[in-house]
């Protein structure tokens, strides 16, 4: 049985160092990087056919956001303005609390301490506040 030599990462030395291997350690090690390539390869392969998908039977573009090749933004900038007008409907405590959580990143339990409320309250709200502006954006 003849002994080969592999190529190695060493991550103690941080270099590629020669390792000598069975003849049958060799072939196995050389298939897998083989096998590994070829996953590598259908992947690439799948990746740009799925790149290539845009909306389904009926534009329903929601199932492929990562997909997508257009300027995202063009689609934040819509949603945030379509958000902040619905917001804009809602009652001033109610807009408050979301400027609280949302806008200045504060926890249920800060808001409570600002609002001089329990945490349970401003939990309740802000659940009944998240309906309120799904039913808006709905109409």
């Amino acid at each position: 049985m003849e002994n080969k030599t592999l190529k190695v990462y060493d991550t103690i030395s941080g270099k590629m160092v020669d390792v000598e291997v069975s003849d049958e350690v060799f072939t196995e090690y050389k298939r897998a990087v083989w096998r590994e390539e070829k996953n590598d390869s259908r992947f690439y392969n799948n990746e740009i056919q799925f790149s290539m998908l845009v909306g389904g039977d009926d534009d329903a573009y929601e199932n492929f956001h990562e997909f997508i090749d257009f300027d995202d933004s063009i689609v934040e900038t819509s949603i945030n303005k379509k958000l902040v007008e619905k917001i804009s409907e809602l009652k001033r405590q109610e807009r408050e609390l979301i400027q609280l959580l949302y806008f200045k990143n504060l926890s249920e339990q800060e808001c409570a301490i600002v609002l001089k409320t329990s945490r349970q309250n401003i939990h309740n709200k802000h659940v009944r506040v998240l309906a309120k502006i799904n039913k808006l954006l709905e109409t």
